[in-house]
């Protein structure tokens, strides 16, 4: 009985280390959710019905929104792919990239890299020219790191045959690379080109919502970029109301293309239980453009037709269910909610915020404010839920040929009343103005603050002046 009292110590701190151990990371259940990012290039979240769009593109994306979560107001970084898929994976913001050498850095740190180092098995499929890992006329490369796998031969694919370019192409690799590895715990990032043009699609969803077009090769190709051209040079296009109309539905045939592959996917996780386990991601690079402020297409304008995107949450056992978020929130939001949800730290490196605390209401006060940035118009925009400012820098651009029509110097539009964006108010609410601003010189990085001042292109009168001394970026 005199050894009882000690054996009974030593049980009693044996169970103790082992309490102390099951709470740190070499008990801790290794196995996280699944995740699934899926980027739909081009696509404006104003031609997706869950966002109020009177043609119903997108039943399958819709089911997702009401299974999970919408975020009203999701703004791009960058209306131009390379840059916003660069700034949604780093989390960084666009102007990072802004070179014509697009091949990501190593230095940088993407979400993928972050969730293999934590046990993921990362795969990346993608029908982009831009989306690559290998040099393209459009890219250098460099989007596969931080993968186990990333297959960029989709695009490759004979020009007539979408179905294999995208998004089916896509699907067809995802569902047989599930098939293969299910039962691990993985990151699958998806990037379909559709609804990017050309907006051309198989039937019937080709002809689905104009099937009577009678006008020009060029509209009924889906074709706009000759058109885009002359807009650029600041030439008339000959184009009228029926002509955008039919390019507006070849692209939503895109779209309901997209979703109904999508649709698909979405049978396969069913098919291997693994809906619940899986959180599942919507999203787009940047909108489109259809002569809602006189262009096409996308890449020089900063107005919502280019910059706002859909983004959608959707995981049953971790998120809440139909809900929709009004606060303003960014792309590079989505690496550190991602993380968040899967209970990973956030490099310090990334400038996004996790939107789990949104989501669950657990925090009262926002940042409510996105950043976007052209690299071929040199224009940045500072979003609120009340204001839109726009600064053109009138600095070189890359892109060299753009006419005066798009050097409109600065713009004030007041969303709540003028969600259109169709009057400037600069010269009416100069004071509101000014203190965008500001605020939009806060959130520029400093390689960027420095091109644009050594361009001259930063009005630095002696406000600006003090501001920009008190954050270290003037002497």
């Amino acid at each position: 009985m005199k050894y009882f009292k000690y054996i009974i110590s030593i049980i009693i701190l044996i169970i103790s280390i082992i309490i102390i151990l099951q709470n740190t990371s070499v008990f801790k259940k290794q196995y996280k959710k699944n995740i699934i990012l899926i980027y739909l290039d081009a696509l404006s979240s104003k031609h997706l019905n869950c966002y109020g769009y009177h043609r119903k593109t997108s039943p399958y994306i819709d089911y997702l929104a009401r299974k999970g979560v919408l975020f009203k107001n999701a703004f791009s970084q960058a209306p131009a792919t390379w840059p916003s898929v660069h700034s949604t994976l780093t989390s960084q913001y666009a102007s990072h990239f802004f070179t014509k050498k697009i091949k990501l850095k190593e230095e940088k740190l993407t979400l993928a890299e972050v969730l293999k180092q934590n046990g993921y098995y990362t795969a990346g499929f993608s029908s982009s020219p831009i989306v690559t890992k290998t040099e393209t006329s459009y890219s250098l490369g460099g989007f596969e790191q931080g993968f186990d796998t990333f297959d960029d031969s989709i695009y490759k694919g004979e020009k007539k045959n979408w179905q294999w370019r995208s998004p089916e192409g896509i699907i067809e690799h995802a569902l047989r690379w599930l098939d293969a590895n299910y039962k691990k715990n993985f990151f699958l990032f998806l990037y379909i080109m559709d609804p990017h043009d050309v907006y051309h699609s198989p039937e019937p969803y080709n002809s689905l919502y104009d099937p009577d077009y009678p006008g020009k090769k060029l509209i009924i190709a889906g074709a706009p970029t000759f058109y885009e051209k002359k807009i650029l040079e600041g030439t008339e296009t000959g184009l009228n109301d029926r002509d955008i109309f039919h390019l507006i539905s070849l692209y939503d045939g895109e779209i309901t293309y997209a979703d109904a592959e999508i649709g698909r996917l979405l049978k396969k996780l069913e098919e291997l239980n693994l809906m619940d386990d899986t959180l599942i991601i919507i999203t787009s690079d940047h909108g489109e453009e259809f002569f809602e402020h006189g262009g096409l297409k996308h890449g020089y304008t900063l107005y919502n037709e280019a910059i706002k995107i859909p983004l959608i949450f959707m995981c049953p056992s971790q998120l809440p269910q139909n809900i929709k978020i009004d606060e303003i929130v960014q792309s590079l939001d989505i690496v550190p909610t991602v993380l968040d949800i899967v209970d990973i730290k956030k490099p310090k490196i990334m400038q996004g915020e996790s939107l789990l605390p949104l989501i669950k209401k657990k925090k009262p006060k926002w940042r409510n404010y996105a950043l976007s940035e052209s690299p071929f118009a040199d224009v940045k925009a500072i979003i609120t839920k009340k204001w839109k400012y726009i600064h053109h820098f009138e600095s070189k651009p890359l892109h060299p040929n753009l006419n005066d029509k798009y050097k409109k110097g600065k713009e004030l539009y007041d969303l709540e009343h003028d969600p259109k964006e169709r009057v400037n108010l600069y010269d009416k609410k100069p004071e509101v103005a000014k203190k965008l601003y500001l605020e939009l010189l806060d959130l520029i990085p400093n390689l960027e603050k420095e091109r644009l001042e050594k361009a001259k292109a930063i009005e630095l009168d002696k406000e600006t002046k003090e501001k920009l001394k008190s954050l270290g970026y003037l002497k």
